[in-house]
């Protein structure tokens, strides 16, 4: 379950590309990593979810993006 500090990887599902982020609370953020804040948009919508869920997500520029949860940890680093 995705959970504040979780790394989480996620698969947009039309590019297949994967993405890693470090869920995080605003003044935890760091500028040099993949940080995500739990107040955004993406970081708002993974909490609570599981790997292998689905997310619809509007991007700033209105493009509609399709992501899965591929893996969900709890550690420091995101190594992607």
């Amino acid at each position: 379950m995705v959970y504040v500090d979780s790394i989480i990887t996620l698969q947009d599902l039309v590019s297949r590309q994967n993405h890693c982020y470090k869920l995080s609370i605003p003044s935890d953020i760091c500028t040099m990593s993949r940080s995500l804040s739990i107040f955004s948009p993406l970081g708002s919508e993974l909490i609570g979810r599981k790997v292998g869920d689905e997310i619809h997500i509007r991007e700033n520029n209105g493009k509609l993006c399709w992501l899965k949860i591929i893996s969900v940890e709890k550690s420091s680093a995101c190594n992607s």
